[in-house]
């Protein structure tokens, strides 16, 4: 913890508006494949054995749709609305596999506000070479005016 460091914050609700939109590009990599793995300790042979993922019907292993979750639950807490926000919902299909390697376009487009939860709708997408990956929505509610650390500090004097 680190006192008197102000850190950066997202867009308060206030501030957010339908149409703002953020995208972000990324190849799937080794490293990140193994990095999901490691931290779910999801073994699930499709991702990781050639074989069992070509009788399986796949071409070769696929990525787990986990991390583009992960991926797309980042854009929305690192950019939109920002650092400070928190996930209420996430409403994902994964209609496509996709092969480790690959390059992949994430997007979120904020679409509703709703005054009275005071979240945003971000429509979600993943696609990889015009097809689509991931297809959805989440919801979102966005940082708070932050409070300084000294509000409180005198009220027993």
């Amino acid at each position: 913890m680190v006192f008197g460091k102000v850190n950066p914050t997202g867009k308060y609700w206030e501030m957010c508006e339908v149409g703002d939109r953020v995208r972000e590009t990324r190849t799937v990599t080794v490293k990140d494949l193994f990095s999901y793995l490691g931290v779910t300790d999801d073994q699930n042979p499709l991702y990781l054995e050639e074989n069992y993922a070509i009788q399986a019907g796949f071409e070769q292993a696929v990525v787990p749709a986990g991390l583009f979750v992960g991926w797309l639950t980042s854009l929305a807490s690192m950019h939109l609305p920002g650092p400070g926000s928190m996930i209420k919902e996430l409403r994902l299909s994964f209609p496509q596999a996709l092969k480790l390697g690959e390059k992949v376009n994430l997007s979120l487009e904020l679409t509703h506000k709703c005054e009275r939860e005071k979240t945003v709708t971000l429509k979600a997408s993943v696609t990889s070479l015009g097809k689509s990956i991931v297809e959805g929505e989440i919801d979102v509610f966005p940082p708070r005016p932050l409070r300084s650390l000294l509000d409180n500090a005198f009220e027993n004097f």
